[in-house]
């Protein structure tokens, strides 16, 4: 296929290349979770609460508050945009309930976390606005790709949507374990009856249970967060028919398991949603396709740089190419490799981090040993795909090859290239 597209020189390549780091969207979101825990620590973490103080909004909230912010710092190393926001969210959450001595440099870091967020997005948008420059005049590109090749790009990384629908799993049973809880500590404050009494031996050695012995009757009572030695006075809420007993002003609280539930629904949520922004951009790119530009490549090993044609210097994108394992395997003609692979399809690592080539995926991981399509020529793609498929039914075969680093043909310099989807 032959079209008339533009060709990408310097200038072109350094108004691209100005782009908010995925690193630094990482950063921003592991000291926001870090400073709201800093905050619980601060305020003295989950101080003995009463019955209102359990079930009051502010203590509920700074559980979600936790697991959310941490969710989205142990997940941003794979999908910083889609956590970015909901990272943010919590941070601002956090800033309202808040210890007062913490809110000050609280507010501070969440208001240079949207600084760097609002950064993102207007660079993204002009990004988006400049590649539509690029290729106004162009006609839109297809792939037209075979159903083994479309099968192989679109592969999903099994891995992954299991870690997110396990998390997802893990959230919904945190939140169905936090209602469960309260029901039945609501059913039994409902009957339980409240009554002065004493610690009696044993005492256990961990001080996490005493024994208090209330008109006649000893109860095991679980302190959340005070100890108590032989001898003390307690007030205890009981429940004579059942032997359930708690501490009067150290009630139990379920909320906690919000922080999991929190950190489960943002971790397996994102997750997912990586893969499905992934797919979906994945899609669009093979059908209905996308308008080009021209570029230069050159090759590492495994990584494809792609730089503007009048400067090697002035980089638009480095590019994470996949498994190499037995890519000429597809020749079955005796063609000389070299020529089909010289051509090669380039994965997406756009900026030096994990990134799809198309503008909405932001910096979703291709760090997997795959091969993302940022799109070259059809016969490039059918090459490389059937390569790919011929290299993954060797894999699995008794005494297959095993994964090695890119052979000699996948090595370019200065070779012309088409990019769908920039």
């Amino acid at each position: 296929m032959t079209v008339s597209v533009r060709v990408l020189d310097s200038a072109d390549a350094e108004a691209w290349a100005h782009r908010v780091p995925a690193r630094l969207l990482v950063g921003a979101q592991v000291l926001t979770a870090i400073a709201v825990i800093a905050a619980t620590v601060a305020g003295g973490g989950t101080p003995a609460a009463t019955v209102s103080d359990v079930d009051s909004a502010d203590r509920i909230l700074w559980y979600l508050v936790l697991g959310i912010a941490a969710g989205c710092a142990g997940t941003a190393f794979f999908a910083p945009r889609l956590t970015f926001w909901p990272g943010a969210a919590a941070g601002a959450g956090a800033i309202a309930i808040a210890p007062a001595a913490t809110t000050p440099w609280l507010a501070a870091l969440v208001t240079a976390t949207l600084a760097i967020g609002g950064a993102d997005a207007l660079t993204r948008t002009r990004r988006r606005a400049l590649a539509g420059t690029w290729s106004a005049d162009a006609p839109a590109v297809r792939i037209d790709a075979g159903r083994q090749v479309a099968r192989t790009v679109l592969r999903p990384r099994l891995r992954r949507l299991a870690i997110g629908a396990a998390a997802t799993l893990l959230s919904l049973a945190a939140l169905g374990l936090a209602l469960h809880d309260d029901a039945a500590a609501g059913r039994f404050r409902e009957h339980a009856l409240v009554a002065g009494g004493v610690v009696v031996p044993p005492l256990d050695e961990d001080a996490m249970n005493a024994h208090v012995r209330i008109e006649g009757q000893v109860y095991d009572v679980y302190l959340e967060t005070i100890t108590a030695q032989v001898g003390d006075a307690l007030d205890v809420r009981y429940d004579p028919a059942t032997g359930r007993a708690e501490p009067v002003g150290d009630v139990f609280d379920p909320w906690p398991a919000l922080i999991p539930a929190g950190f489960g629904a943002t971790a397996g949520l994102s997750l997912l949603g990586a893969e499905l922004t992934r797919r979906r951009t994945r899609r669009r790119l093979l059908d209905p396709g996308a308008r080009p530009v021209r570029a230069l490549a050159d090759t590492d090993a495994r990584i494809v740089s792609i730089h503007a044609a009048d400067d090697r210097r002035t980089i638009l994108g480095a590019w994470r190419g996949g498994d190499w394992s037995a890519a000429d395997a597809g020749n079955s003609d005796g063609a000389d490799a070299g020529e089909a692979g010289a051509r090669g399809v380039a994965g997406a690592e756009a900026g030096g981090h994990p990134a799809h080539a198309h503008p909405d995926a932001g910096a979703e991981a291709d760090a997997d040993d795959e091969v993302p399509v940022a799109a070259l020529s059809d016969d490039d793609l059918l090459a490389i795909g059937a390569a790919q498929a011929a290299a993954a039914a060797a894999a699995r075969a008794p005494g297959g090859p095993r994964r090695t680093r890119a052979p000699e043909w996948v090595h370019w310099q200065d070779e012309p290239v088409t990019v769908l989807g920039l």
